[in-house]
């Protein structure tokens, strides 16, 4: 297993892609709204498709989530499509999301040792 750290300092495990369709983005917009994205911590690189009204980004799952930019999108007056595909995506993302994160921060126990009380 490797341990290649990217640009913003994202650990290759834990590195994830994601892409899902927006809704109430204008031309105007969409610069702001990647510029905005990057600055989130974890986050390694944004893209956004006006032909396909789609944002795709990857990022650290140990620091950032795709709640996180939902958050930023709500603040700049866009948001996820509402439709039923992109909702068992972000349902998806989000259960990765927190399972990684989690992981990230367990600290295993050898089975050895004398239980800590």
């Amino acid at each position: 297993m490797s341990s290649i750290t990217h640009q913003s300092g994202a650990n290759d495990v834990n590195r994830v892609t994601r892409k899902l369709k927006l809704s109430g983005v204008s031309e105007d917009q969409a610069d702001a709204l990647v510029s905005e994205i990057r600055q989130l911590a974890g986050m390694e690189t944004v893209e956004y498709s006006s032909a396909s009204a789609s944002l795709t980004f990857v990022y650290d799952a140990a620091q950032c989530s795709v709640d996180a930019v939902e958050k930023v999108l709500d603040r700049l007056g866009a948001q996820f499509a509402t439709s039923a595909w992109n909702r068992v995506k972000m349902g998806y993302f989000r259960f990765t999301d927190k399972n990684i994160k989690d992981n990230a921060a367990h600290r295993p126990h050898c089975c050895n040792k004398i239980p800590r009380r």
